[in-house]
């Protein structure tokens, strides 16, 4: 039964709305509401019922206009009176992490942001990260939200994979969801590094006047980037794109060399 359906009994014949007593377990706040020329009676409850738990109805006093107390269904014995239901059990799943799955340049002190999608069991949260990280967390927005903090940055230019574990608050464990769980990003680098070249390392059959391409992962100073080849010492650099993260190496050779 859905967490938010109200409870519905219909009765026999036109009651007295005022004997009605009733006892709902486990306990929640209730009202009531009449209807259909006081034969039926809807008990209401402001706050959803528990998720995937057992409930108890209990009519321990009614009495009809006439005074005659409630009895058992002379009928249909399968109305009861107790009667249980149960509530629906909807496992939790992961809504949003920052870093996002597969994110690139995350900052280094950068907190771990894990959206779930219903208020989970705090006491329950697991986390592993590779490679490991001294992680603290902390609760918010109705316990729907975890953040990791970490004193120590993550190292520059490492993937870090992340995997959670939890339960709700009835003890349903976590499902998959739009958010990868586990997930990896890479953290910042803060020292340059050679994304590619052209030609590659390796490749042959090379052009004699071909130039060599040097593509950086950031901007680099100009004045500090300067290109070699071993076999040419007439080789010259181009410095004049370096600031844009790539770098031209011209070769002039003469002939007769």
């Amino acid at each position: 039964m859905p967490q938010t359906q109200q409870i519905f009994i219909r009765f026999s014949e036109i009651m007295d709305t005022t004997s009605l007593i009733y006892n709902v377990n486990p306990a929640t706040s209730t009202t009531e509401t009449w209807s259909e020329n006081n034969s039926a009676v809807t008990i209401n409850h402001a706050a959803p019922l528990q998720e995937c738990k057992v409930y108890t109805v209990t009519i321990t006093q009614a009495k009809d206009a006439a005074g005659n107390n409630l009895v058992p269904n002379p009928v249909d014995t399968s109305v009861t009176n107790p009667f249980t239901f149960v509530t629906e059990c909807v496992h939790p799943w992961i809504t949003a992490t920052n870093p996002a799955s597969s994110a690139t340049d995350v900052p280094l002190a950068a907190q771990i942001v894990v959206d779930f999608s219903e208020a989970m069991d705090t006491t329950s949260l697991g986390v592993g990260i590779a490679p490991n990280l001294s992680l603290t967390s902390a609760w918010s927005n109705g316990d729907t939200r975890v953040t990791l903090s970490h004193v120590v940055g993550f190292t520059q230019c490492s993937v870090y994979t992340v995997n959670i574990t939890a339960t709700d608050l009835a003890g349903l464990a976590l499902v998959p969801g739009p958010a990868p769980n586990p997930w990896s990003f890479q953290a910042h680098c803060t020292t340059p590094y050679i994304v590619t070249t052209n030609p590659a390392q390796l490749q042959y059959n090379i052009a004699l006047n071909a130039q060599v391409v040097v593509v950086f992962s950031e901007p680099m100073v100009q004045a500090s980037v300067h290109g070699l080849d071993e076999r040419r010492p007439d080789a010259h650099p181009e410095p004049c794109r370096a600031a844009r993260g790539l770098h031209t190496v011209r070769h002039e050779y003469h002939r007769g060399q």
